[in-house]
């Protein structure tokens, strides 16, 4: 196992540095080489900051054959270090660590990640298109939020999808009407990856897999879904049936989207549905402000599976990754002023309708030759110690892990 790991490292590695050299004999032999390197610096706000660092690579690669298949794949390279660190964070707030540091197996190292985002053959085949290896399923219409959308690890609201890892599996899509398209999904993994291999963890009672048909008309795109989805090897596999939206309204865009929680399996036991906990659900609306142009989004959500009190806030979800949010309602709004594909800024705020806790996210991004952007960004959170941005986790009588810390940060993109 370590010499394999070893491997795949060294592999990745390469790739990621050999990537901006071979780009143009690639482009001329039909393949596509592509991605971004990134390096950040912050420091964090706190009574002692603390600096931190991150550097990440990211590596696409794309091959047409101009026939029935096309092959994409996407990796990157980060490393974290300093207060940028979640595991150092966890290891100076006492929060145990996968084995003591000196054992360690050979070949890991904590400041790095590597992530294979996207590996998969794409086929037509007859009436199907199809995808077949690690893909990413982009269901729901949210901006923030995406109840309907079940396959891969919850991320935390905002990030963008293409950022997770996908999973392994298959899709299909087929166009059975004018406008009218059915799309299927089955998985071989579920949302979160263990790192040891079960003997039950392809019981096929828990196959993620999902339907939905998609409708297609002329100022609105609705879809109807039916998912099982398994958060991780050892949980039950629940059902959801879905429904979203998007559509045109003058200068507006409008959203919805909801997702109800059907049964659960648990045991091979079917619970009751509780329409108050087993419904999630989000709308919004985008529109661009005249004279100014200025891009407004808004957007409110209820999440079935939230704590409807602070009281009863499970932190240590976050840190597991099994959920990224702790309440049942949250409100969203962002501004965002572009000029010339050069200059951009926004604005946005998260806030936990339940304790009234703010999550704020500044940035600003300058570019002045292409493929180079300068980038400003700041976080910040406010709310008392029992919310769920302004609270702490204790790990001791005298030590709290802070998973939301505010910093403030530069950093420096070229794109290649």
């Amino acid at each position: 196992m370590k010499s394999s790991h070893t491997i795949y490292t060294a592999i990745i590695t390469l790739a990621l540095a050999l990537a901006t050299t071979t780009t143009a004999t690639a482009q001329a032999n039909g393949w596509d080489v592509f991605g971004v390197s990134r390096l950040e610096a912050s420091v964090t706000l706190e009574d002692t900051p603390q600096p931190g660092s991150v550097s990440v690579t990211r590596l696409g690669i794309e091959y047409d054959s101009t026939g029935a298949t096309s092959f994409r794949a996407e990796a990157s390279l980060r490393f974290e270090f300093g207060a940028s660190s979640l595991a150092a964070r966890a290891l100076a707030a006492g929060l145990a660590l996968p084995s003591p540091l000196p054992l360690l197996p050979l070949g890991i190292d904590l400041h790095r990640a590597i992530a294979l985002h996207q590996a998969y053959v794409a086929f037509s085949l007859g009436a199907f298109d199809g995808r077949f290896g690690i893909i990413h399923l982009p269901w729901g219409a949210g901006y923030v939020f995406n109840p309907t959308a079940r396959a891969l690890a919850p991320v935390f609201p905002g990030i963008d999808e293409a950022e997770a890892e996908g999973r392994v599996g298959l899709s299909l899509a087929a166009a059975v009407l004018p406008g009218i398209a059915v799309e299927a999904y089955a998985l071989a993994e579920p949302r979160l990856r263990g790192a040891v291999p079960l003997l039950a963890e392809l019981d096929p009672a828990d196959f993620p897999l999902g339907l939905r048909a998609v409708a297609r008309l002329d100022a609105v795109d609705i879809s109807l879904s039916l998912s099982r989805s398994l958060l991780h090897a050892a949980a039950g596999a629940e059902w959801r049936l879905g429904l979203d939206a998007t559509g045109f309204l003058g200068p507006f865009t409008l959203y919805g989207e909801t997702a109800w929680r059907i049964f659960n399996q648990a045991a091979g036991v079917y619970t009751a549905i509780e329409p108050e906990l087993d419904i999630d659900a989000c709308a919004g609306l985008a529109v661009t402000i005249p004279v100014v142009e200025l891009e407004l989004r808004v957007e409110a959500a209820y999440l079935g599976g939230g704590a409807s009190e602070s009281a009863v806030y499970n932190r240590l979800l976050p840190v597991t990754g099994d959920c990224m949010t702790l309440a049942r309602a949250y409100a969203f709004g962002m501004l965002e002023k572009a000029v010339d594909d050069r200059f951009k800024a926004s604005v946005g705020v998260l806030v936990n309708l339940v304790d009234f806790s703010t999550a704020w996210l500044g940035q600003a991004s300058w570019s002045p030759v292409q493929s180079f952007t300068f980038g400003l960004e700041a976080l910040w959170f406010t709310g008392d110690e029992a919310s769920e941005y302004g609270g702490r986790l204790s790990t001791g009588p005298t030590s709290w892990f802070d998973f939301f810390v505010p910093e403030i940060g530069i950093s420096l993109a070229v794109a290649f």
